[in-house]
């Protein structure tokens, strides 16, 4: 057990209808001290929680979260010590903003930063860490996505959270690691739905921005499998004002395509095609243009409850992830004992056993038969969710994780 070292895990949030939704639900938030702040936002869950430094803890170490990106946060944290508040509110990579949280990091003095979700930070900015915190002698970098140059200066080792990302020509001499995301169990009791509590059949959560995104292939699946199989949506999506007008406009357009389909024929590929060929819809959301199959955003414990009430979730990773799996939903709706129905991805094999524990499909229509046929044999579906949950709870949990980030902090620092 590591005994007497700091660690501080750094991380943005990074859904901006969370934030608005938050503080709207929650105005007294600004007004509070930045410890309840934060407590608040790590209890609730909103991306992550306090799992990280939880599990830290129970090795031994003095563990710690540090958000830094919420301005909101920031400005509570400044107005605690009495120091004046940014002259606008700062955009998370203004030097108000990174002054604050080299702030933090001195007052916490970590010996170790774990930085999740590396692809935030300004690039050079863990090397001013390095050079302003003088207690920092181990930063560990987690990437989920691609990296600009510059962002891994000042990084030890590199957490690589999906195989695609695992490109040996970039950085070199970098040591890296590949970490999947997890599952962290002391959730599920507090997703668990009250008995009699109402259920969904067939769900997708998550990010789908718009057609004009690395996102465009999951809008246009999602697009047909609402209008073929149901399924209802809790997109994390951003529309903008001014878009509303082409929004109506492009929901006519889909009412007059439905109303000629002649019968017998797919509504939701009618429905994707019409989309695939409209290149004033790459700016909409999902929300925007199917208002009746969306419902609104759900973070944190409310999205975790979600899953557990549902009977089937739907999964696509992004072209990122160059047709390999791995990303959170996948160890979200299992962990939670949602069956899932994701892509047929080259290295599932290492994750689940596909058609056992998951469901896997290698083409929308593929999907919309096992969709279709989960939903009418609820055993066969049942079967599926409690191994992928017995799966998930054996072998893609939060401690397994840590356990991985603990043996390379004891081989740098030699302990």
């Amino acid at each position: 057990m590591m005994t007497g070292l700091r660690i501080v895990r750094v991380w943005p949030q990074v859904f901006v209808p969370l934030l608005r939704q938050m503080y709207r639900d929650h105005p007294w938030l600004l007004d509070a001290p930045y410890e309840e702040h934060l407590g608040f936002i790590l209890r609730n869950q909103y991306t992550y929680g306090e799992g990280f430094s939880r599990e830290m803890r129970r090795r031994g170490y003095e563990a710690q979260e540090c958000i830094s990106n919420l301005v909101r946060l920031f400005c509570s944290w400044a107005r605690d010590r009495s120091l004046p508040p940014p002259d606008r509110l700062s955009a998370p990579s203004d030097p108000w903003m990174e002054n604050v949280l080299l702030g933090v990091l001195r007052e916490q003095a970590p010996d170790i930063i774990y930085v999740q979700g590396l692809s935030a930070y300004r690039p050079g900015f863990w090397a001013r860490v390095r050079a302003e915190v003088p207690s920092v002698r181990l930063i560990l970098g987690y990437l989920g996505y691609t990296l600009s140059d510059g962002q891994a200066d000042g990084i030890d080792h590199l957490f690589i959270g999906a195989p695609s990302l695992l490109d040996r020509n970039a950085l070199p001499g970098m040591p890296r690691t590949l970490l999947y995301h997890a599952f962290d169990p002391e959730i599920a009791p507090l997703a668990a739905p009250e008995p009699g509590s109402p259920t969904e059949d067939f769900i997708f959560a998550g990010s789908c921005p718009g057609l004009g995104t690395e996102y465009r292939g999951r809008f246009l699946a999602l697009s047909r499998l609402m209008f073929d199989q149901g399924l209802r949506c809790w997109p994390a999506d951003n529309p903008r004002p001014e878009t509303a007008v082409t929004a109506a406009a492009v929901r006519d357009r889909i009412a007059d395509r439905l109303r000629a389909l002649p019968p017998g024929l797919s509504p939701g590929r009618a429905v994707a095609d019409l989309l695939d060929g409209t290149p004033e819809a790459a700016e909409l959301t999902l929300g925007q243009i199917f208002p009746d199959h969306c419902a609104p955003p759900v973070f944190g414990l409310e999205m975790h409850r979600l899953l557990a009430r549902s009977r089937l979730a739907f999964n696509l990773h992004t072209g990122i992830a160059a047709g390999m799996a791995g990303n959170m939903r996948m160890f979200e709706a299992t962990g939670n004992g949602c069956c899932l129905l994701t892509e047929a991805a080259s290295n599932i094999r290492d994750l689940f056993e596909p058609d056992v524990e998951v469901v896997t499909y290698a083409s929308v229509d593929e999907a919309l038969e096992k969709a279709r046929y989960l939903l009418e044999n609820e055993p066969a579906r049942r079967a599926i969710a409690e191994a992928g949950r017995r799966r998930t709870l054996s072998s893609h949990t939060l401690a397994q994780r840590c356990d991985v980030i603990e043996d390379v902090i004891r081989q740098r620092l030699g302990r």
